[in-house]
């Protein structure tokens, strides 16, 4: 368990001297409110126990209950209030710090946690990133995350309240040792029955992560095709089938709830017990036992209880740590599935060639790529040049559309090699490689934004007005624009349902033109477009690729460009 959580933390480099210095630190805290607390209370106990006795005979009943502590202590009833008082403002210094503690590294954990997710995420070659359900990623980020972090954190709580719990022990160890194992005598049967309920809380745990990702990935699933789903009149049976998911996973999270609540109560049955044996020996025994109770039965019994609200915390922190440890796991699992395609690190960065400052030419050499066991691309070969658009047609699923993954490294050939100016084009950074591409598909995809920012997406500056006004009246977008109640700055919803696909299609085009790549992959890009907006954004489009590379995957005969290349796969 601690193994596999250790190279996950690891893996997702949460080690380092810092963390290391602020969690001795607040080991440290845990000791000192363990000494300060136990002391103090165990000091306060004896005093108002013993107001009814003089002076003389109180001090000494005090002397023989803490004789481990020096004798200075005990010169006064006043020297002993006032490092009583001293004893418990020492303490709310020292629980005020560790609150801050408390608040700053669980933060700090989850921070990091959800960066590496994230990276990881995001540098997954795109034939790994369709094997993932949007949903399971959702709940990574999002649920998982936060419960590996609290797992994280929960190691460095438990090794505090362990400190702290250790410190009223030895505490109590010192004032009376044969009271002190007849407790845990006690205690013990309460132990293994609340380790076996955490036995059972881990197996719930892990029942309710897979159905939780699954539920978050059939509902993302879902909304995405919600369009869809009420077309052919299937929306009440899916509500019915996700609805019944719920259910299900109500009811185990019910059953998780008790058994849970029933493990935090355990340790109240072992206070009972202890309480009524206390009890029984003041009302029914002899005046030596009372004398005994008094001196040691009763600071060590108030002690006692402040270190049981910390027993109580511990295995409470302990049912939750290993429930939350199933996070980890499937965060591990997701971390070592696939390999990293690339990294955003300078160290990565700087083994790679420099991004020459103009592509001459791209070569596809004997490439091979299968999907599935399913050949797409077969020892294929082209050249891309300058000026000379190439035209590529086929059936659906001959892998043109592969082909454009393969030139933006979405995905690697598995055989074969693409060249950028003769050079393996693997040997450059990926992020300097796709910003000099420019990729509209006949899907154009809008974000949550404004007009603008859509049009900027993914541009290194902003070109200016004038730019932008040229490039949206070359490709039909001005006139569009013009009418809408905000024009640039009006809110793009989400998917860009508030336009028609011609106009996605369209302002698509904008945003790569204002980007003005050195090299152009159209998709199928006339499939939403009417005959004369079809024509006007060919004429637009053979402006700008005389001066790029330009490969063009259509099924549209009217599709043509000057100096085309026509290839068929």
């Amino acid at each position: 368990m601690l193994k596999q959580l250790k190279k996950i933390t690891i893996e997702l480099s949460l080690t380092g001297s810092r963390n290391y210095f602020l969690v001795f630190s607040y080991i440290v805290l845990a000791i000192l409110e363990g000494i300060t607390d136990g002391l103090g209370v165990g000091l306060l106990t004896s005093f108002i126990t013993n107001l009814s006795q003089d002076t003389k005979n109180s001090i000494l009943m005090m002397q023989q209950t803490y004789s481990f502590l020096p004798d200075f202590i005990f010169s006064s009833i006043k020297t002993v209030s006032f490092y009583i008082i001293s004893l418990f403002l020492f303490r709310i210094i020292v629980v005020m710090i560790s609150a801050n503690f408390k608040c700053i590294l669980p933060q700090m954990l989850l921070y990091r946690v959800r960066k590496r997710i994230l990276e990881k995420t995001f540098s997954l070659s795109l034939f790994d990133l369709e094997q993932k359900r949007t949903g399971k990623i959702i709940n990574l980020l999002a649920l998982d995350a936060s419960k590996m972090s609290q797992s994280l954190f929960a190691i460095i709580d438990l090794i505090y309240l362990i400190v702290l719990v250790g410190m009223y022990l030895l505490i109590m160890t010192l004032i009376n040792y044969m009271i002190f194992l007849i407790g845990l005598l006690i205690a013990f049967p309460f132990i293994l029955g609340i380790r076996f309920l955490i036995k059972i809380l881990t197996r719930l745990s892990k029942n309710l992560l897979e159905m939780r990702n699954e539920i978050t990935a059939n509902c993302t699933e879902k909304l995405n095709n919600i369009r869809f789903i009420k077309s052919i009149g299937t929306d009440y049976e899916e509500y019915r089938e996700i609805s019944k998911t719920y259910l299900t996973y109500r009811n185990i999270e019910i059953k998780r709830y008790f058994i849970e609540y029933f493990g935090v109560m355990m340790p109240q049955f072992f206070v009972l017990i202890g309480l009524s044996i206390i009890l029984y020996f003041i009302l029914y025994e002899n005046e030596l036992y009372k004398s005994y109770i008094t001196i040691y039965v009763l600071p060590m019994g108030f002690i006692g209880m402040r270190c049981f609200t910390y027993v109580s915390q511990l295995n409470n922190k302990y049912m939750r740590f290993k429930q939350n440890l199933v996070s980890s796991y499937a965060i591990s699992d997701f971390w070592n599935e696939h390999k990293t395609f690339f990294l955003f690190t300078n160290k990565q960065k700087n083994s790679l060639v420099s991004f020459p400052s103009t592509i001459k030419s791209i070569y596809f050499d004997n490439v091979f790529f299968a999907y599935d066991k399913q050949t797409l691309i077969q020892n294929f070969s082209i050249r891309l040049e300058k000026g000379i658009p190439i035209i590529l047609k086929g059936k659906s699923g001959s892998g043109k559309t592969t082909l454009a993954n393969l030139l933006r490294m979405l995905i690697e050939p598995q055989r074969g090699k693409i060249w950028l100016n003769d050079i393996p084009i693997t040997s450059f950074d990926t992020v300097k490689l796709r910003s000099v591409i420019g990729y509209v598909t006949q899907e154009a995809v809008m974000m949550h934004g404004t007009v603008l920012e859509n049009l900027l997406y993914g541009s290194k500056s902003n070109p200016g007005q004038k730019v932008i006004d040229n490039v949206l009246k070359e490709t039909g977008c001005y006139e569009f624009i013009s009418t809408l109640p905000d024009g640039i700055d009006t809110m793009v919803t989400e998917k860009g349902s508030n336009f028609s696909g011609g106009q996605k299609q369209r302002l698509a085009l904008a945003r790569i033109f204002l980007r003005n790549p050195e090299i152009l992959i159209l998709d199928e890009i006339t499939n939403n477009l009417d005959k004369e907006s079809k024509i006007d954004i060919i004429n637009a489009i053979n402006k700008l690729v005389k001066n790029m590379i330009c490969l063009v995957i259509t099924h549209d005969d009217d599709v043509h460009f000057d100096n085309e290349k026509l290839v068929f796969l």
